[in-house]
C-alpha cells in the first residue's frame, strides 16, 4: 500500500529532532562542567608536586632522596566524569577512572573510548589548558631567585607568548625527578611522532597502544631541531579543540584537499513525504545513527560486526533522496557532506583513488554522513579492461569498495539507477531503499504542503485533479510551487504603487493563478520526459 508516511512514524522521526537544541545545550554545559573539573584537578596536581619540590629544596640534605620518591606522596586523584540528568551510570573503569554513561561530553567519551591512562589523560587536559586555561601555567612560569630565569626542570615552553607543556613538564608533575618516568614518557611520545602507536614499537604495552591512538588523533607534536623530543611543545589539534569544547567536529570547507560540501536543510520530516515501507527503512538508519555504539561497546558485538552502515539510495531524480541523508544528520546531530564528483573525478592515474583517500581520511572517527550522489558516475560497472583507462577506472572502483566496507561512519550512495552500480557494491549494504516516483495520493499531499500560509489560491485550482493528472515528483511539484509564488509575489507588489495622490493599499494580494501553475507543470513535465500530458493543460506551454 502506498501512503504518506504515518503520524507515528513522523513522530518517531521527530521525537530526537526536537530535542536536538535542548541536547546541544546540556552537551556544551557538560563540556563547561567536565574541563572545569579537569582543571581543578590538573592545579592540584601541580600545585601539590610544587610543594614536595620546594620542601625537598629547603631540606637540601634529603633533596634527592625526597625528589626520588615523588611516587610515594599521594597525589590528586583525577575527578569522576559525571552523565547528564538523562543518562545513568552502568559500569566503572578502574584504570581511566570513571564511570560508561548513556550521555557524556565529547571529552568524557574520549577518554572513555581510548581508555586514557592518568599519564595521558594529563598530557590532553595540559594540551586543553594552552588553549583555554593558559592561567594554569602560571606557577610553572615563575622565576629562579638566583638565576632569574623560569626553572628548567618544570618544562614549560612558551611558542608566541602561549605556555604550551612538554614531556618534562609531564616527567615534573607526575614522579618529580624520578627518571623512569621521564623514560617512559619519551618512550610514547616518540611513538606518536614516529606514527608507531598502532603497534609497531615492540617497547608500548597494549593499554599504551589504544591510548597512543587517541592521542595522536588529537595531539599536535612539532618536533623542530633545537628541541629535544622531551622539549617539545605539547599542543592541541583545531579540530580536537572544536570538538572537545562544542561536542562537534570542526567542519572543513570544500577544496581540493576535501571534495566535500556541508549540506543542511530547514526542513522536518513532515515535508518528506514518503510510502511507509520506505520510511520503515529509513528508521532502521536513524536506528543504527543512534544507538549503533551502543550496540558496538555495551552488547559486546565488537569485533564482531563491522564497524559503520552503508546504505543505498535509488530512484528517480527528485523522489527524496538527498532530503533523507540531510534528515537523517539533522535528527541525530551528524554533520552531513555531500561528495562533489566534479572535484573527485580525475583523469590522472592515481588521483581519484587520492581524493578518495582525503575525504575517508578526514571523515574517520568524525561520526559523519558521507552522501555519495550521482553515484554510479563514480562507482559504476567494473568492465573487461581492454584499455588503460578501463584498467584505472576498475581500480577506482576496487579501492572504493575496499574504504566504504572499512569506513566506521554512515556512507550514503544515492543512483538514479540500481543496475549502473558495479554489482560487487551490493553485498556491501546494510540497507538498499528504493525511492519511488510518489504515487497520486502521496501528491497530493505534496501539493497541499508546499504553498506558504502567506498565499491564496485561485479558487478554480483543484490540487486534487493535478495530483492525478500529473506523475510529478516531489522536487518538481516544488519547483512548480516557487515559479507560481514568485509570479504571485510579482503581481502582488506590483500592485503597490503611487498613482498620483492616491496610494494604494500597502498589504498586497498574493493570489496563485491557475495559469502559472500549469505553466510550471509544462516546464517541469518536459524537463522529465513527459511532454506528451503538456496537451492536457489549456494553455500550449511547449516552449
Amino acid at each position: 500500500m502506498r501512503h504518506k508516511t504515518s503520524s507515528n512514524q513522523v513522530q518517531t522521526l521527530s521525537h530526537h529532532m526536537l530535542e536536538l537544541p535542548e541536547r546541544d545545550q546540556a552537551y556544551l554545559r557538560l563540556s563547561a562542567e567536565d574541563l572545569t573539573q579537569e582543571f581543578a584537578w590538573c592545579e592540584a596536581l601541580i600545585q601539590a608536586r610544587l610543594s614536595i619540590y620546594f620542601q625537598a629544596l629547603n631540606q637540601s640534605e634529603k633533596a634527592g632522596l625526597t625528589l626520588e620518591q615523588g611516587k610515594s606522596f599521594n597525589l590528586p586523584s583525577p575527578p569522576i566524569l559525571k552523565a547528564q540528568n538523562w543518562g545513568r551510570s552502568s559500569q566503572f573503569n578502574e584504570r581511566s577512572g570513571h564511570h560508561r554513561h548513556q550521555a557524556l561530553s565529547a571529552y568524557a567519551n574520549f577518554v572513555l573510548e581510548f581508555e586514557l591512562s592518568v599519564e595521558h589523560r594529563l598530557a590532553l587536559v595540559l594540551a586543553l589548558a594552552s588553549e583555554i586555561r593558559p592561567s594554569l601555567f602560571d606557577p610553572l612560569l615563575m622565576r629562579n631567585e638566583v638565576t632569574g630565569l623560569t626553572y628548567f626542570e618544570f618544562g614549560v615552553q612558551l611558542e608566541q607568548d602561549k605556555p604550551y607543556a612538554s614531556g618534562m613538564t609531564l616527567a615534573f608533575i607526575l614522579s618529580g625527578a624520578r627518571l623512569e618516568t621521564h623514560f617512559d614518557i619519551q618512550n610514547w611520545l616518540q611513538a606518536i611522532v614516529e606514527e608507531e602507536s598502532e603497534g609497531e614499537s615492540q617497547s608500548l604495552s597494549p593499554e599504551q597502544v589504544l591510548s597512543l591512538k587517541g592521542l595522536s588523533q588529537v595531539l599536535r607534536l612539532e618536533r623542530s631541531e633545537s628541541n629535544h623530543l622531551m622539549s617539545m611543545p605539547i599542543g592541541l589539534t583545531e579540530e580536537a579543540l572544536y570538538r572537545f569544547t562544542t561536542g562537534r567536529a570542526l567542519r572543513p570547507e570544500t577544496n581540493q584537499n576535501f571534495p566535500a560540501q556541508y549540506v543542511f536543510t530547514d526542513l522536518d520530516w513532515q515535508q518528506l513525504i514518503l510510502p511507509d515501507a520506505v520510511m520503515a527503512q529509513v528508521l532502521d538508519i536513524q536506528h543504527h545513527i543512534l544507538y549503533g555504539e551502543r550496540l558496538m561497546q555495551e552488547w559486546g558485538l565488537k569485533g564482531k560486526i563491522r564497524p559503520g552502515y552503508r546504505a543505498l539510495f535509488y530512484g528517480p531524480p527528485g523522489t527524496g533522496k538527498t532530503l533523507t541523508a540531510s534528515l537523517l544528520g539533522k535528527v541525530s546531530g551528524h554533520d552531513v557532506y555531500r561528495i562533489d564528483l566534479s572535484l573527485m573525478v580525475s583523469k590522472y592515474i592515481g588521483e581519484t583513488e587520492k581524493n578518495l583517500a582525503k575525504v575517508f581520511d578526514l571523515a574517520e572517527d568524525k561520526k559523519w554522513i558521507l552522501l555519495f550522489d550521482e553515484a554510479d558516475a563514480l562507482f559504476g560497472k567494473r568492465n573487461q579492461a581492454k584499455s588503460a583507462n578501463d584498467q584505472f577506472a576498475n581500480q577506482n572502483v576496487a579501492y572504493l569498495l575496499q574504504r566504504i566496507e572499512t569506513f566506521n561512519g554512515i556512507a550514503i550512495l544515492a543512483s538514479n539507477l540500481k543496475d549502473n552500480l558495479d554489482d560487487a557494491f551490493f553485498r556491501r549494504f546494510e540497507s538498499i531503499i528504493y525511492f519511488p516516483v510518489p504515487a497520486a495520493q502521496e501528491r497530493l499531499t505534496l501539493w497541499q504542503k508546499s504553498f506558504s500560509d502567506k498565499a491564496k489560491l485561485e479558487d478554480k485550482i483543484d490540487l486534487t485533479h493535478l495530483a492525478d493528472k500529473y506523475p510529478l515528483s516531489g522536487a518538481s511539484i516544488m519547483n512548480v510551487v516557487r515559479f507560481a509564488s514568485m509570479q504571485s509575489i510579482q503581481r502582488g507588489y506590483a500592485g503597490i504603487q503611487l498613482e498620483g495622490d492616491r496610494q494604494a493599499p500597502k498589504t498586497p494580494d498574493f493570489e496563485i493563478h491557475l495559469g502559472d501553475l500549469e505553466q510550471g507543470i509544462a516546464k517541469e513535465l518536459e524537463a522529465s520526459g513527459h511532454s506528451r500530458l503538456i496537451s492536457n493543460l489549456k494553455g500550449n506551454y511547449v516552449s
